[in-house]
């Protein structure tokens, strides 16, 4: 009888490059299965109903697990622009709009990828915290526009007046630089995670992890590219942030 794959389940925005014949074979040599979701609220349910085995995702999806002892950190992202784990959020406004700061953005419309991102969600919450401002209560709506460059292009289209998006996007155009400018900024954000199963082979963690340290493949338009060891330190301070900001009231 034929042992039931283990799955690594990937939000699909991030772009692992599972495609990639080298990763393929290794998860194939391994009995692993990837499947991945662009519906972060799936996601999230599935994880906290510990189907899969590993997962990556950003680190506000695993803000909603973080009480649950199945899962523990394995690895993280490294932003493209700085090879670092952790990434800047930058709120853009039209070049012609008015506002000066996100106190400037009252009834006025965000867009995000969803309300599971760390940067595009999670950021304006943060932001806004600092001021003493729920953000459900802010905005005239929130609305999910696509991630990353959609982002940018949904503020210069009108169909939204601003955005948060991770910063190395906004700079990778100089049609955005010219068309918007940034009013606000988060930073110290960690970058998306790579997390398994206690119950996962050590010996499958440590060649997961070496592999996963060799990589340097990002998919198109990707703000990230190779992973680096786990940072728990970097985690658990954006967790605190995030505390903090739902002090004023639940995300």
């Amino acid at each position: 009888m034929t042992a039931k794959p283990l799955i690594f389940a990937c939000d699909v925005n991030l772009g692992f490059p599972d495609s990639d014949p080298e990763w393929a074979g290794f998860f194939h040599d391994h009995g692993w299965r990837v499947a991945n979701y662009d519906d972060m609220g799936q996601l999230t349910d599935i994880l906290k109903a510990h189907e899969p085995s590993a997962a990556f995702l950003p680190a506000a999806n695993y803000y909603y697990l973080k009480s649950d002892p199945y899962y523990i950190g394995l690895a993280m992202g490294l932003a493209v622009r700085t090879a670092e784990p952790t990434v800047s959020s930058v709120l853009v406004v039209p070049e012609a709009a008015t506002a000066r700061s996100v106190l400037d953005l009252k009834g006025k419309r965000l867009g995000d990828i969803n309300s599971y991102c760390t940067t595009s969600y999670f950021s304006p919450a943060i932001l806004l915290s600092e001021h003493g401002i729920v953000l459900k209560d802010f905005f005239s709506t929130i609305q999910p526009v696509g991630a990353w460059q959609h982002q940018i292009d949904a503020v210069r289209s009108g169909v939204v007046d601003a955005t948060m998006v991770e910063e190395g996007i906004w700079q990778s155009k100089p049609d955005n630089r010219s068309a918007t400018r940034i009013i606000g900024r988060v930073e110290h954000l960690p970058a998306p995670l790579i997390i398994v199963s206690k119950a996962i082979d050590r010996a499958f963690s440590s060649a997961f992890l070496t592999k996963l340290c060799a990589t340097r493949t990002a998919a198109p338009h990707q703000p990230f590219a190779g992973f680096t060891a786990y940072r728990n330190d970097l985690v658990e301070a954006f967790f605190d942030r995030v505390d903090r900001a739902t002090t004023l009231a639940p995300f």
